[in-house]
């Protein structure tokens, strides 16, 4: 064997004891308890007004719910030491979280349960949605209208449906995002690194905008005035509702677009994948 290849299982070696150094402390400062997260269920009525809502927590579901009653309320299921709060200041909705955990918690991942927000609004009117979260899936139910929705995850899914707004902005790291049956009046930008990417029913009056890495793009009975997707690792296909001029390209992968040069702007790039768009609704 090699100097080298020693010393390389000399250090994983150690790096490994030490891992179980730090893992057998956090087991000892939790009683040897695997199971010690206990989770509950917060309510918090909210009877100010509001327009906007503001979301930003790091490890939670968050879902939208029309509220039957009439009245706000927001449901917290969380555990004991991350504590989840709602309170309306200058006409918005805040939702925020503070994590209360020591050390040894984040060494012992053994949190079989999963936090969730859920939001029971009484309007179907809001001038703007944030979200601003690391890890969750979101979800927006059908009937609700915003002037501004704008998304920022690290990780987790994100679907949306039977929303109008006038303006939808979608940036995560990892995790799929779905919109289906989504009007926008202006823009509709999406951002992902890892991740699929599904239109169903969408369209929008301005631009739509696609740039990621990994996943793939489908595009189902949806428009809008220009049309770009730029990514690396995917196929792009689907079909379109009216015509437009396309551009094209893949490294490695096939390409067939209707050969047309009216309407607005399609423009698909893609390193490795099939690019496969068709006119017309299905």
């Amino acid at each position: 064997m090699s100097k080298a290849a020693k010393v390389w299982l000399i250090t994983a070696g150690v790096l490994t004891v030490l891992g179980g150094g730090v893992f057998t402390g956090a087991l000892a400062a939790n009683r040897w308890d695997l199971n010690t997260v206990d989770f509950k269920t917060q309510t918090y009525e909210v009877s100010a007004d509001f327009k906007k809502i503001k979301i930003d927590v790091k490890a939670s579901d968050i879902v939208f719910a029309k509220s039957n009653d009439k009245k706000c309320r927001v449901e917290f299921y969380e555990s004991e030491n991350i504590k989840h709060a709602a309170k309306v200041e200058d006409g918005s909705l805040n939702i925020t979280e503070e994590d209360k955990r020591k050390w040894y918690d984040y060494f012992v991942p053994f949190m079989f349960k999963k936090a969730k927000t859920t939001i029971y609004l009484p309007s179907n009117e809001y001038a703007a949605l944030t979200v601003d979260a690391k890890t969750g899936n979101t979800d927006i139910p059908e009937g609700f209208t915003f002037n501004e929705i704008d998304i920022d995850k690290t990780t987790g899914k994100t679907y949306i449906s039977g929303v109008k707004a006038d303006r939808l902005c979608i940036d995560t790291t990892t995790g799929d995002i779905s919109l289906d049956s989504v009007k926008v009046k202006g823009d509709i930008d999406i951002s992902v690194t890892t991740g699929d990417v599904s239109f169903k029913d969408v369209t929008a009056d301005g631009d739509l905008s696609v740039k990621g890495v990994t996943g793939d793009v489908l595009f189902e009975n949806s428009d809008a005035k220009n049309v770009t997707v730029k990514t690396t690792t995917g196929d792009v296909e689907g079909n379109l509702l009216t015509d437009k001029a396309f551009t094209a390209d893949t490294t490695t992968g096939k390409v067939r677009v209707p050969d047309s040069s009216a309407g607005g702007r399609c423009e698909i790039s893609t390193t490795t994948g099939d690019i496969t768009i068709d006119i017309g609704k299905k």
